[in-house]
């Protein structure tokens, strides 16, 4: 699915599961008893727009206009105040957390197909990798403080096994699309330290005569995966 027209469509289909329940809930403003030239917060309309805007730059202003139902006029004109700029930067952010917890759902269950598409959608905006890519991170980090914590709890490896593959997953896609290869010197440079400092525990996992050879098996697939990020 790597035709723009094809990529619009998964993110439109992306955005309708993210904004849709919150323009359901979403209670508009009445203006009785408020004073006129005070402000009265935003119509449905307007807040619609402010949600549509996490499209951009992938859908035009005429697009996005029809999508909300309003004219492009009217939403240039919204674009030009400062609480619905606050607003839309709001949500852009909120809805490129919602495409990396949903990049995180799709390699769990495995569903290939699905992450591409969504990785590449997430690519479509500045800096969208980064943001799941901090996202692996953070998890890396709190995972690696656990384990630095617990030497001895050989159960962890488990948890590591799964962000292992999850960061697999992630640098085959970041290296193989043109429009994310200019990330991977900024990508690598936080992503070593934090493995070399685990890489104690795993060994001694593997030195450790008392544990399962099931468990040492997986341990080595995971050392293996180390190595080959070695290569990327």
């Amino acid at each position: 699915m790597e035709a723009r027209g094809e990529l619009k469509k998964k993110l439109l289909e992306l955005f309708h599961k993210w904004a849709d329940p919150q323009l359901e809930k979403y209670d508009e403003p009445e203006r009785v008893g408020v004073p006129r030239g005070e402000p009265v917060g935003f119509s449905a309309k307007k807040f619609h727009a402010a949600l549509a805007q996490v499209l951009k730059p992938a859908f035009t202003v005429a697009e996005i206009a029809d999508l909300v139902g309003v004219s492009a006029g009217q939403v240039r004109v919204w674009r030009t105040e400062e609480p619905f700029k606050k607003l839309a930067d709001k949500l852009q952010a909120e809805f490129l957390s919602y495409m990396s917890d949903q990049l995180d759902q799709d390699a769990k269950l495995n569903d290939m197909d699905n992450y591409k598409d969504i990785f590449i959608c997430l690519a479509m905006f500045h800096n969208g990798i980064l943001i799941y890519y901090k996202k692996l991170i953070d998890t890396l980090t709190y995972l690696g403080n656990v384990i630095n914590k617990n030497q001895n709890d050989y159960k962890l490896y488990v948890e590591m096994k799964e962000l292992m593959s999850q960061f697999m997953l992630f640098f085959k896609l970041l290296f193989a699309k043109e429009q994310t290869k200019n990330k991977k010197d900024e990508v690598l440079l936080n992503f070593f330290p934090l493995i070399d400092s685990m890489l104690d525990y795993f060994i001694s996992i593997l030195a450790n005569p008392e544990v399962d050879e099931k468990i040492k098996g997986e341990t080595w697939a995971i050392v293996k995966i180390i190595a080959l990020f070695c290569f990327v």
